[in-house]
């Protein structure tokens, strides 16, 4: 029975070329979160591989490191991660601080729900940084 569902669940990735899909879904949101950090410097990195992608979370008013990276901000990714979820998007925090908020969408997210993930994140991070960052 597992091997004959194994079988089955390759058959469909092929089927529908999600792993290409993937990749092309993961480049295009990544591209789109690299234009937020452009606006958003509470954006740190921006990393991952596919669609798992993940984006630290950092106090830019704080004095960078030696390296120029800022320190870490759990509080405003808590507050990300509650905003989105009132939107409906539901996201992980992850991060050995929990600073890095992690994008994790199904292989068969659509162009529209892409569209829709980096709208509801957006407004996310507005509202959680007008409320944290008073």
């Amino acid at each position: 029975m597992a091997m004959a569902t194994g079988l089955a669940t390759l058959e469909v990735l092929q089927r529908q070329n999600l792993p290409a899909q993937a990749a092309k879904r993961g480049q295009w949101l990544r591209e789109q979160l690299g234009l937020l950090q452009q606006r958003y410097p509470a954006m740190g990195q921006v990393r991952g591989r596919g669609l798992m992608l993940g984006i630290e979370i950092v106090d830019e008013r704080q004095p960078a490191d030696h390296l120029g990276s800022f320190p870490m901000d759990p509080e405003l990714a808590v507050a990300i991660q509650q905003h989105c979820f009132k939107q409906g998007l539901l996201l992980e925090r992850g991060g050995r601080n929990g600073n890095v908020i992690r994008l994790l969408p199904p292989l068969i997210i659509t162009e529209e729900q892409c569209q829709l993930v980096i709208q509801r994140f957006e407004e996310a991070l507005k509202g959680a940084l007008s409320q944290v960052r008073k």
